[in-house]
């Protein structure tokens, strides 16, 4: 056991903090809480304090108060006592029930109850609810995926109390260990020897089991990370929380080297993230501070508290959050700030107001299971913080996309109200229809799909800007009469004649008259001789090679994998990409479907091709995931591109080609007429891709 005795002469109260190295992460499995409801029966009555609830009534007959909490890593029992000798004695009834607790069987009910009760006050928090989701999307085979406070069923189980206590014994010896152990004691007037003396008569007996020090695995795998979260919380107050897996803080430092980061996140003046965000009207407060659930577990946190409108722009808050981050990675750390830092430490150290109730002592058991130098304990920043630009550089780059979980709090009625208040500043019957189809389809997934698509583009190239217009970007502030004026403007640009293309489709007209009505109709029509559009790649090297997470309202899960291509051949009627999509979407044996499908991974696989405009062009392969296939992506991707590097190897097969030109042919001498508008439409979009050379497959009139 772990000792720290602290004699305070300007103490207000006397107080005890235990703490004991197991929490909720140790609940047995089919018992979860068990650590919790222990540390509600202990403290009922022991073996030299019989007597139902001796130890609260003591410590409140002696102007104190108690309370004790379980953590994920660890139980802390506290109390705190007027100045003089209840201290010992309160020191000792805790030893007692430590080390002899009675567990009686006819408390089991009512202190389920109570552990119910708790749970049943906590479960519609915003906090508790945050940390609920945040535990679910870790490892599920991790201790973290399935910590519970616990309440009635989980505890129950449809055991008898017998049976519960007898488990409750079994925990209890398994892991009530001196070994795992701290105890601080501070009093205003019984001396050190007197508190030592004490402590040895009243805790040395206590069984030392030699447990290991608890050391657990990283909680989120790759799979695991990389994913967003929406919480709808009971309050008006909206946030965005990113939650980075990091590696457990150094004890030899009384100030963690994060604390650099954190402190440059947390900065509020000029140029910094905070100031940006809050200059645009995005966020009204931001904290960010690192957190040490257990050995092994730990993470950073940036919380970013949303006005109405940053919850609109959230994507635009994330960006420029990682673009602050980005900077944060390519300046070296500086010395300077550093030392500001640990200057400021000392400053808030001795300028601080003395502290002497029970958060003192547990403060210390804390700081006593963190492994901390004892010479830290009751000491500002020491020599040992010194600047290390190494670590804080590594410290830096786990700042990374990888290693992230988003999780988005907000009140769901309050988004909703947020979308019916745009509707209502409409004001033009235009700008209204664009606006209400912006908002019909800015929810869909294949419109987020698109949108992220097109911002990853380069950001000087067309398509990264491509958008269908709303409310906001039609009416910049401007009057019905100017947007007017810029639409005549637009329209006299490109409505020409040289760039059209026209179908019509008739049963009965001649073709003759159709040519007439077409020469008296449309011969007048403005011709600019505007050049054809070509656009150079959309992507360029830096901008690909990314991987970009999607959150879609449907419950299917896919990866889409696109190749920026070059655009296809004009003459030909048959694509010879269809050779490589058509292996792709093969089905049959040895396929890369019949692999992935075997293994459980995908339930759905489409390879196609997209020219979106002369020089963009996109070859696709959409994959839709079962569930396990979301965990695994990964090894999805590796199957994949295993796959594609055996087509390459593989010389294209003359064979193959004809029995897709078969295939084609008999497609179409197969189909039935098509004698819609998607008849025309199809024509119309191959005029304008430049296909005027059709195969013998058939002709379509003049």
């Amino acid at each position: 056991m772990k000792v720290v005795l602290v004699k305070d002469d300007l103490a207000v109260k006397d107080s005890v903090s235990l703490g004991i190295s197991v929490g909720m992460l140790e609940d047995p499995p089919d018992m979860k809480g068990m650590a919790h409801f222990l540390e509600h029966m202990v403290s009922r009555s022991s073996k030299n304090y019989p007597e139902i609830l001796g130890y609260k009534n003591f410590v409140y007959s002696n102007g104190g108060r108690n309370n004790a909490l379980t953590s994920l890593k660890r139980t802390l029992f506290f109390f705190d006592v007027l100045p003089g000798e209840a201290v010992l004695e309160g020191a000792d009834r805790l030893a007692d029930f430590i080390k002899s607790p009675k567990l009686d069987e006819s408390l089991i009910t009512q202190e389920i109850d109570a552990v119910n009760s708790e749970w049943l006050g906590r479960r519609q928090a915003d906090r508790f609810k945050e940390y609920a989701v945040f535990f679910k999307l870790s490892n599920p085979k991790h201790q973290l995926s399935s910590v519970f406070i616990g309440n009635e069923e989980s505890l129950r189980q449809n055991q008898t109390d017998a049976e519960i206590a007898q488990k409750l014994r079994k925990f209890h010896e398994s892991y009530y260990s001196s070994n795992g152990m701290a105890l601080v004691i501070s009093s205003k007037n019984i001396s050190l020897d007197t508190m030592e003396n004490a402590v040895l008569h009243s805790f040395a007996d206590l069984p030392d089991l030699n447990l290991p020090d608890p050391i657990f695995y990283l909680a989120f795998r790759k799979r695991d990370l990389g994913k967003i979260a929406r919480i709808e919380r009971i309050s008006s107050e909206h946030k965005m929380s990113l939650i980075f897996q990091v590696q457990p803080r150094e004890t030899d430092k009384k100030i963690s080297p994060r604390t650099y980061i954190t402190s440059l996140i947390n900065e509020k003046g000029p140029k910094s993230l905070f100031q940006k965000l809050e200059t645009e009207g995005f966020i009204d407060g931001l904290k960010a501070n690192t957190k040490d659930y257990a050995p092994g577990i730990a993470f950073l946190l940036i919380d970013l508290r949303f006005t109405d409108k940053g919850l609109d722009f959230w994507e635009d808050v994330l960006a420029l959050t990682f673009e602050y981050i980005e900077m944060l990675k390519r300046n070296p750390p500086s010395s300077r700030y550093w030392n500001e830092i640990v200057l400021r430490e000392k400053l808030k150290y001795h300028s601080k107001e003395h502290v002497s109730d029970v958060s003192f002592a547990r403060g210390i058991v804390e700081d006593l299971f963190d492994g901390k130098n004892p010479s830290f304990l009751l000491s500002g920043p020491s020599e040992n913080d010194k600047f290390d630009r190494k670590l804080l550089k590594k410290l830096i780059q786990e700042l990374h996309p990888r290693n992230l979980l988003i999780s988005i709090i907000s009140k769901l009625s309050k988004a909703k109200q947020i979308v019916s208040t745009k509707k209502a500043k409409l004001t033009t019957v235009g700008c209204a229809a664009v606006n209400s189809e912006w908002l019909g389809r800015r929810q869909a997934d294949r419109f987020k799909e698109y949108a992220v698509f097109f911002k990853l583009s380069n950001p000087k190239h067309q398509l990264s800007s491509v958008f269908i217009g709303n409310e906001e970007s039609l009416r910049q502030n401007q009057t019905d009469a100017e947007i007017a004026q810029k639409l005549r403007k637009f329209h006299e640009s490109y409505y020409s004649s040289n760039g059209m293309a026209l179908v019509i489709s008739s049963k009965n007209i001649s073709l003759d008259t159709m040519e007439n009505a077409v020469l008296h109709s449309f011969a007048d029509l403005p011709d600019l001789n505007l050049p054809d559009p070509i656009f150079y790649l959309a992507f360029r090297k830096r901008d690909l090679g990314k991987i970009a997470r999607i959150e879609r309202i449907s419950s299917e899960h896919k990866m889409s994998l696109i190749f920026q291509v070059q655009p296809r051949e004009t003459d030909k009627k048959i694509s010879p990409r269809t050779y490589i999509t058509s292996l792709i979407n093969e089905k049959g044996p040895k396929s890369l479907f019949q692999k992935l499908e075997t293994e459980g991974f995908i339930d759905g696989l489409k390879a196609n091709t997209k020219d979106y405009a002369p020089g963009i062009a996109f070859l696709l392969i959409d994959l839709r995931f079962t569930d396990k296939g979301l965990d695994f992506w990964e090894d999805v991707l590796a199957l994949t591109f295993e796959y594609i590097e055996m087509l390459k190897r593989n010389p294209p097969s003359s064979r193959y080609w004809n029995e897709i030109v078969l295939r084609e042919k008999l497609k179409y001498h197969s189909k039935e007429h098509v004698s819609d508008v998607s008849f025309a439409r199809g024509i119309v979009e191959d005029l304008l891709m430049e296909k005027s050379k059709f195969s013998s497959f058939g002709t379509f009139g003049k």
